[in-house]
């Protein structure tokens, strides 16, 4: 991926909160606005460029927003004779913004994805006020090793906090005998004596094909008998987790409707009547990218990166870090063995040196060198050798890759997603907005501004503050 190199970064951002009087709609504050200032040296023909993407990512259609968010990540990260700009930056920040806007903490572009989702937690607000279901409420979810499926679940716990759910994880692959599943539903017995409705979330399920006949009496009414013990959970959802390539094929095989359903070699006839239990719904976590299949999810990694970084500075009071924006193409465009976990992995390896500014002004910089990217025995001899895939040519082209997309050094600071983020809240679609760039070269400072979905340019002659 070659790019037009940019000599300069973006500077932080400003952001000023004004809210005026005015009634409040739907229980938001309809007439909030954000300003936020930078200083970039764009031309007036080039902010009227900026301006038709920005109506478009702060569209009040939240689709239609995160369908321009889609195209600008690729663009940034993906496509390969795009020129960088310096406004890229601003355009990069408010794209990551947007993914995880429906369920906070899980990042995703993807529509269909979207509404698998919001079909779950549909399904789950459904079945709590229904108040005479007594039997379990079962879901099936099929997702790759590393797809980040506990994760996921702490997100839909969280947006169902107000609900009283807790949240019980249990990985049935590291059971070396039943009994150890008393723990699990002794927590989620626990939660029903504090009023709240237990969320188990099950992984690894498929570990043992044995699993599928100890889990029927629970998926149906709620209860099991584990040595000595009965255990009754009663109204219960449950999450069933697995990654066999073999259960998609089998689920395709029990919808058959034969009287003799042909399963693959070495399945347990008993998923069928498993299967028969899943009262919810299968809620798939896609692969990212899979062109015999119409798959392409390669923008929710660079989303995801993007979320990853900001959690491990969260804490960092300015979070003066500048990340190339080479380096979120790289993920776009590798193959990762374990999806979310090897990223996470790779960016835990970052490590970042401390240098100045023109003004003086400290900030934190990438540094190439922290991750073994740079030759092929470096990372054969490192841990992220067991993270990345390159069927055709392994290391070589590994490094290859990185060598040609890091030839482009513009930067992304991550405080430019930190202010987006406390600007952009989940009413973001209800709410105004008032842009503001500074021209540095014709002092000119460019407004944009208006309700989101009918925005407005406004050019002025003005100072710099």
């Amino acid at each position: 991926m070659t790019r037009t190199k940019s000599s300069r970064t973006d500077p932080p951002l400003e952001k000023t909160d004004r809210v005026n009087s005015s009634t409040e709609n739907y229980g938001l504050r309809d007439s909030f606005s954000f300003r936020l200032n930078i200083d970039l040296p764009v031309s007036k023909e080039e902010f009227a460029k900026f301006s038709s993407v920005l109506g478009k990512l702060v569209a009040k259609n939240p689709a239609e927003a995160r369908e321009e968010a889609r195209r600008q990540l690729a663009k940034l990260t993906i496509d390969s004779n795009a020129p960088y700009t310096e406004i890229d930056t601003f355009r990069f920040a408010l794209s990551c913004v947007l993914s995880d806007r429906v369920l906070e903490g899980y990042s995703t572009l993807d529509e269909q994805h979207l509404a698998d989702i919001g079909r779950l937690i549909s399904s789950i607000e459904s079945y709590i006020e229904r108040k005479t279901q007594k039997r379990p409420l079962n879901f099936l979810m099929l997702a790759s090793p590393g797809a980040g499926k506990s994760h996921f679940i702490e997100c839909i716990a969280k947006r169902l906090g107000s609900k009283r759910i807790a949240a019980i994880t249990f990985n049935m692959a590291s059971m070396t005998n039943n009994d150890e599943l008393v723990r699990p539903l002794d927590q989620a017995r626990n939660a029903k004596v504090e009023d709240k409705i237990p969320l188990l979330f099950l992984d690894e399920f498929d570990s043992s094909t044995n699993n599928y006949g100890l889990l029927l009496p629970l998926l149906w009414d709620g209860a099991i008998s584990l040595g000595q013990r009965d255990l009754k959970l009663g109204k219960v959802i449950i999450i069933l987790a697995g990654s066999s390539p073999t259960l998609p094929e089998a689920l395709d095989h029990a919808k058959s409707l034969r009287s003799e359903i042909p399963l693959p070699s070495g399945t347990n006839s008993k998923v069928v009547d498993l299967f028969s239990r899943i009262n919810g719904s299968v809620l798939r976590i896609p692969e990212y990218h899979n062109a015999s299949r119409g798959i392409d999810r390669r923008i929710d990694k660079v989303a995801i990166a993007a979320n990853l970084l900001m959690r491990r500075f969260s804490e960092t009071r300015e979070m003066s870090h500048m990340v190339p924006l080479a380096f979120f193409g790289f993920i776009a465009t590798i193959k990762f063995r374990y999806d979310v976990r090897s990223i996470a992995h790779l960016i835990d390896l970052v490590n970042f040196k401390q240098v100045s500014d023109r003004s003086g002004r400290m900030l934190w910089v990438f540094e190439p060198s922290s991750i073994p990217l740079d030759s092929v025995h470096s990372l054969r001899n490192s841990s992220l050798v067991y993270h990345l895939i390159d069927d055709e040519n392994h290391a070589h082209g590994v490094v290859d890759k990185w060598k040609t997309i890091y030839e482009c050094r513009t930067m992304i600071p991550l405080r430019t997603i930190g202010a987006l983020r406390q600007a952009v809240d989940n009413e973001f679609f209800h709410r105004m907005y008032e842009i503001a760039i500074w021209n540095t070269y014709n002092e000119h400072l460019m407004m944009y501004q208006g309700e989101i979905g009918e925005p407005e340019i406004e050019v002025k002659d003005a100072k710099p503050r």
